[in-house]
């Protein structure tokens, strides 16, 4: 990628409300040089993964990470949304809660309004990332993680409709077991009760 557009993306990265109330300070830097190396000139693919690379910030009790999962060409945008049998997989996978590291993105061609809006876009990439709260500032003292999605799309006038998928996306979970230790997705009542003392 070139390295401007890489630093308008993480330009508008810096200003999503996700990372504007000083939960983290978005070291520019660092992601400008990640999608600044990233290898996607004359691709057909629409989605290119990135390496995990987070930018990790330490408060009394808690952990943010901030990362980016992936750049988007939207020139190729028209020819990847998902057929009838994609939505449908598709919806049956959120069932059963069968996640992989392209999860948001097939959820993201399932939804018409946000490729139209990729699709349109005069600049050549978007950016999907994720920030995480990693919190054990709770009576517990149990792992609590909130995983929100960060979809960048540039030139965007209505960014309600992001922020709707945003935070559809949203998954929250409970570090449980005693001898095997694993996450288990929680309801966001019972995430919100965690921090509630």
């Amino acid at each position: 990628m070139d390295r401007q557009s890489a630093e308008t993306l993480i330009g508008e990265l810096a200003k999503h409300e996700a990372t504007a109330y000083d939960r983290i300070s978005v070291d520019r830097g660092m992601f400008i040089n990640l999608l600044a190396s990233t290898d996607i000139h004359n691709s057909s693919e629409f989605y290119h993964a990135l390496p995990n690379s987070p930018q990790v910030v330490q408060e009394m009790g808690r952990y943010y990470h901030l990362s980016l999962r992936g750049v988007l060409e939207n020139r190729n945008s028209q020819n990847h949304q998902l057929s009838c049998l994609g939505n449908a997989l598709e919806a049956t996978a959120s069932f059963f809660r069968i996640y992989h590291s392209d999860a948001l993105v097939r959820d993201l061609r399932t939804n018409r309004d946000l490729m139209k809006m990729i699709m349109e876009c005069e600049y050549p990439y978007s950016l999907v990332g994720e920030f995480q709260t990693w919190d054990y500032y709770n009576p517990e003292e149990t792992l609590f993680i909130k995983t929100e999605p960060l979809l960048i799309i540039l030139q965007v006038t209505d960014q309600e409709k992001i922020r709707e998928w945003e935070r559809t996306n949203i998954t929250r979970e409970k570090e449980v077991g005693f001898f095997f230790r694993h996450r288990r997705k929680i309801k966001p009542e019972e995430y919100d009760l965690s921090l509630d003392f």
